[in-house]
């Protein structure tokens, strides 16, 4: 299996992880309030073999990728039941989360970057 694909539980067990280990990641003691650092962001990308702007934008993708953002590819026409759990109706699209909430949706992979870039 491509480690770049995801199925539902995997989105299930991330949103899990995130909420039961949020005190462990960011360094605090479970007795204690969660410090307010933020968590890295997470990109599921949405895509078809069909999709010309997605073939376009897939350098990009594979850039940002390159440089460390958590980037999660899911096919539409392989996962079909997972597109339609986000109301993805047109593809490219690009859902952003971070520290547990979808921060940004966009059709434009160069969005998301300057997002990022703006966040950081």
């Amino acid at each position: 299996m491509n480690d770049n694909k995801i199925m539902w539980y995997d989105i299930a067990a991330l949103v899990i992880a995130y909420a039961i280990f949020s005190a462990l990641l960011c360094g605090c003691k479970p007795a204690e309030p969660c410090c307010p650092r933020p968590q890295s962001a997470t990109v599921l990308h949405f895509t078809a073999s069909w999709c010309g702007p997605c073939q376009r934008q897939k350098p990009v993708v594979e850039s940002l990728r390159s440089r460390g953002l958590r980037i999660i590819t899911v096919d539409i026409d392989r996962e079909p039941e997972r597109a339609r759990e986000l109301n993805v109706k047109a593809v490219p699209d690009y859902v952003v989360v971070i520290d547990k909430r979808i921060v940004l949706r966009t059709h434009d992979i160069t969005e998301v970057e300057q997002a990022l870039r703006r966040r950081l």
